[in-house]
């Protein structure tokens, strides 16, 4: 039977000190993990909330991965609405014409 994802997200981004410091943003986990079995290991940099929440949705419903998650806990814009971002998920990538 399929196993669920182990899902892990990192809550803050290198450039941030929060409180939390060096714990939180550890810039060597990413680079640790991309070194995996790439059948097994995906790693996520959702760049807005809407992304991030499109990303949850995929990576809870995924199985047999692990799967990295990083997103900072401070707000940030919404660069893309709900359903922008399910679209820039499903692409896997994309460029923005406006960025």
């Amino acid at each position: 039977a399929p196993v669920p994802s182990l899902n892990y997200l990192l809550s803050s981004h290198v450039w941030r000190q929060d409180h939390n410091g060096f714990s939180h943003q550890d810039p060597g986990f990413i680079d640790h993990v991309l070194n995996k079995s790439p059948e097994v290991v995906r790693v996520y940099l959702p760049p807005d909330a809407n992304t991030a929440l499109s990303t949850a949705e995929h990576v809870l419903q995924s199985r047999e991965y692990v799967n990295v998650v990083m997103a900072g806990k401070q707000p940030s814009f919404d660069w893309l609405t709900l359903d922008e971002a399910r679209g820039h998920c499903a692409r896997g990538a994309g460029i923005w014409e406006w960025a």
